[in-house]
């Protein structure tokens, strides 16, 4: 997209913004400004970072190039794997619905809020995420929004939901 061999976008006379995507890239990437589809591409891979840093952020409580604590036994080995899978399986999974439905929007006759639509099916998703910290039999020591000084019993999930709805926004163009 944008390269040299692009065949599809700039070789059709299309540009971003015939296509609606908006000026600039959205969230700490805002500072990017989108006049072709090679300056997109580099918004989707600045977001994809930043979508990166907030998950590990979210599931260890660190963030690159800081380094996750190292597990004190077995158990929270087992913990901070399960946590980071059930993240990981969130976000993918929040991408991949609200994706969809925005790509069946581009040829709708009359396009809907994804967002709203998907409501029920991105709850349960989002609460399969945050119950993964019931699955821990050991969290010792253990950092991430589960464990931080006010810890939220939903905060894997609502992280989950914002990194996928985040990415999928940026790649449609249909918010910041």
């Amino acid at each position: 997209m944008g390269g040299s061999k692009d065949k599809f976008c700039a070789g059709a006379g299309l540009s971003p913004a015939l296509v609606g995507i908006p000026n600039t890239c959205g969230g700490a990437c805002s500072s990017i400004p989108i006049a072709n589809f090679a300056s997109f591409a580099d918004c989707l891979i600045c977001r994809v970072d930043e979508a990166s840093v907030t998950a590990l952020d979210t599931a260890f409580g660190v963030q690159p190039p800081d380094l996750p604590a190292v597990a004190a036994n077995a158990g929270v080995s087992s913990c901070q794997k399960k946590l980071a899978k059930a993240l990981r399986k969130a976000v993918t999974k929040t991408h991949k619905t609200l994706a969809r439905c925005e790509f069946d929007n581009i040829t709708a006759a009359t396009p809907v809020d994804c967002s709203a639509q998907l409501s029920t099916a991105l709850a349960k998703i989002q609460t399969k995420a945050s119950d993964a910290v019931a699955k821990c039999s050991d969290s010792t020591g253990l950092l991430g929004c589960p464990f931080d000084m006010t810890p939220s019993p939903t905060c894997l999930g609502d992280a989950a939901g914002g990194i996928g709805a985040g990415l999928v926004d940026t790649t449609f163009g249909v918010g910041p």
